[in-house]
């Protein structure tokens, strides 16, 4: 069986690629885990999640440093890099995406009016209900 669960922070904020039909929405997440000497380690994994849970994301683009609960599998990618060397990374395919922290600590008041972003209400209002692919 290949699944795994993680609770993180996400290192920046989530990118869409793909198209408006079809969207990848990427991210990167940091794991803590704490070591027998008092200190933490960080485990970083790169994340992509498609399909209706991309649609979601896309949606809300959650920001760097929001807390989230992820369920999915490992898959192996093998890519070319800029020099033309062929390397291999690990990936998680999320499957389960949850915002874990009731609301945004920072709320993005970019929009015109001053007022929190639709993001900032939509995590609000959806945490901690499970966003299912």
């Amino acid at each position: 069986m290949n699944k795994v669960i993680f609770i993180g922070r996400l290192g920046k904020d989530a990118q869409v690629r793909g198209s408006s039909d079809r969207p990848i929405v990427a991210f990167t997440l940091a794991v803590n885990s704490p070591m027998p000497n008092g200190e933490t380690d960080t485990q970083w994994f790169s994340c992509s999640a498609f399909n209706t849970l991309a649609k979601f994301l896309a949606g809300v683009l959650p920001k760097k440093g929001t807390r989230v609960l992820i369920e999915g599998k490992v898959k192996r990618r093998t890519f070319t890099d800029s020099q033309g060397v062929e390397k291999t990374d690990m990936e998680v395919i999320v499957d389960h995406f949850q915002f874990i922290d009731p609301r945004d600590p920072r709320p993005d008041t970019s929009a015109t009016d001053g007022s929190p972003s639709a993001y900032a209400h939509d995590a609000q209002a959806r945490a901690p209900h499970d966003i299912w692919r």
